[in-house]
């Protein structure tokens, strides 16, 4: 399978970084901002997911978290960098997505905002 192929849809070819988004419960966005990275949480898959839109984030964050108790963030890797990562043409059937380790997501991740 050419992986670089199915990267080259959504990913911008003439940047050095690109963006990932993710919706995290009230409680893991909490954990992120004090302990400055990402860390395992309780009950939740080791591997992250991010989507490569914000779009796509908030339609899996309404389905996850119905009640509205959750955030978005903006995750900023660079681009080299997600090759490095677990990818899934469309996930969930909402839309392609990126998961990583804990560990690989802390080496990687630049910048993590609130969306």
């Amino acid at each position: 399978m050419n992986t670089t192929h199915q990267l080259d849809g959504f990913i911008k070819q003439d940047c050095e970084f690109t963006e990932l988004f993710r919706a995290v419960c009230n409680d893991e966005y909490e954990s992120i901002v004090k302990n400055n990275k990402f860390i395992y949480f309780p009950y939740a898959m080791e591997m992250k997911w991010f989507a490569t839109s914000y779009e796509h984030a908030k339609i899996w964050a309404d389905s996850l978290y119905p009640d509205d108790t959750y955030k978005i963030i903006k995750v900023t890797i660079p681009l080299l960098q997600i090759r490095n990562m677990f990818f899934c043409k469309s996930l969930d059937g909402i839309g392609p997505a990126f998961a990583a380790d804990v560990g690989l997501l802390n080496e990687i991740a630049k910048k993590v905002e609130l969306i």
